[in-house]
């Protein structure tokens, strides 16, 4: 059985691979200006929506017939996603509601925030597979008589729950030692285990082009499906092996299976004998001494590992590789942009220290890497330099227009400003920006 991650762009391995597919899972980053390793997560929308339709395309190429894609998006881009499928050739089945069993995100203009959208579409009117699951929720108040068979599932699944920032999430997230999550999007592996039983068969070839933790490889493997993941980030992808290599007690899927009971052919798309799973899981007093020795082994080589502290102790050296790899990924026009802006801030500004950390450059002012010292922070995108600064809204005049309020990423609330330069006429415009942020600075 293949069961395989690897190490690219999504885009790259598409225009390259000869695999083909039976079902697509697709949970891209949602341009939210999140921390990933080595993604910008702060795209032009057409730029964002431009790139997603390429992948979907793609993926429709290296589809079989009638084979299925699960696209998982914030609910206010629902109208994008339908758009960049329809482009790319697929027909829409359903839009499914993921009600996700946690609070809501409060709105201060509008109703709280509960649910995701999956847009389950195929290729092709007819799907190749679609096994109708049966399950048996809770009875509503209103419902007078018990089941006695369960219920198919709906488009509104509200019965799986998220895996949320705060421990009510269990130990299912990959957690940093000071608590944090290592990945900040991880799906539960309750989530894959409706979609990969719903749409494909045992032996078929499921795919996810955005790995990150691996949770559709880690189900998949414990349905009997191949399955092929793409992951750009080499900390993840050292992650996803080590978990295929030894499941955790949370990776478990068989504790789920009798909510299925129901489903008529459960047992040809779920094989299933008691103890099989559980060979394949650690014990977990021999996982939690499996842990505690790969963290003693990643201490010794300067390996960057979601189980180290923090991120902050990547050496300096691995930034600026970080750094120089991502100018080594833009167009020579950006390059030349970054240089330019770098050398005039260091000129025309006294005793500044500009330091690459992963993918961003920081300028800090005085010869301090103090986060109060810190004024302008600098990002590349293929065609684009972002630049975020510090501003005195009560005094901040943009003449030219360019400069936006932004979240309080860098800086406190209310005092972010984010602007790009796309060419060398903007540089001068760039630095009095800059400019202002350093005078702000104390």
């Amino acid at each position: 059985m293949r069961c395989e991650v690897i190490e690219d762009d999504c885009e790259n391995y598409l225009k390259m691979t000869a695999d083909v597919f039976d079902l697509t899972f697709l949970d891209p980053p949602f341009n939210q200006g999140k921390e990933y390793q080595n993604y910008d997560d702060t795209l032009e929308p057409s730029e964002y929506w431009d790139w997603l339709t390429r992948i979907c395309k793609l993926i429709y190429d290296r589809t079989s017939e009638g084979g299925s894609m699960y696209f998982m998006q914030r609910e206010k881009n629902t109208q994008y996603v339908l758009d960049a499928l329809e482009k790319s050739g697929w027909a829409f089945q359903n839009l499914i509601v993921w009600k996700k069993k946690t609070s809501a995100v409060p709105g201060t203009y509008r109703y709280g925030k509960h649910y995701q959208i999956i847009a389950f579409h195929t290729k092709g009117r007819k799907p190749r597979v679609f096994n109708r699951l049966r399950i048996d929720p809770p009875l509503l108040v209103t419902d007078r008589y018990s089941r006695t068979n369960g219920m198919y599932v709906t488009d509104v699944w509200d019965d799986i729950r998220e895996l949320t920032s705060g421990y009510y999430a269990g130990d299912e997230p990959f957690r940093l030692e000071n608590g944090e999550r290592a990945h900040k999007q991880q799906s539960p592996v309750e989530l894959l285990t409706r979609i990969i039983l719903s749409s494909s068969n045992v032996g078929d070839i499921v795919f996810d082009p955005f790995a990150g933790t691996g949770t559709t490889l880690v189900v998949a493997k414990q349905l009997q499906r191949n399955s092929i993941g793409v992951e750009i980030s080499p900390r993840n992808v050292t992650l996803i092996k080590q978990r295929l290599s030894k499941l955790r007690p949370s990776d478990d899927i068989s504790i789920f299976r009798d909510n299925y009971k129901y489903t008529g052919n459960l047992d040809k798309i779920w094989p299933y004998e008691e103890g099989t799973f559980k060979q394949i899981i650690l014990p977990i007093s021999q996982f939690q001494k499996e842990k505690e020795r790969e963290i003693r082994e990643l201490a010794k080589q300067e390996v960057i590992s979601p189980l180290k502290t923090n991120l902050e102790q990547n050496s300096s050296l691995n930034d600026q590789k970080s750094w120089e790899k991502r100018l080594e990924w833009v167009g020579e026009s950006t390059k030349t942009l970054v240089s330019e802006l770098i050398k005039k801030v260091e000129s025309d500004l006294p005793e500044v220290s500009c330091i690459p950390k992963n993918r961003w450059c920081y300028f800090y002012k005085g010869g301090s890497t103090r986060p109060e010292s810190l004024f302008a922070v600098l990002n590349v995108t293929k065609q684009k330099v972002h630049v975020r600064i510090q501003v005195n809204q009560t005094e901040f005049i943009d003449r030219s227009n360019k400069a936006k309020s932004y979240k309080n990423w860098f800086f406190k609330r209310g005092q972010e400003m984010d602007f790009t330069i796309e060419n060398t006429e903007e540089l001068d415009n760039a630095l009095e920006l800059i400019k202002h942020s350093y005078n702000f600075i104390s």
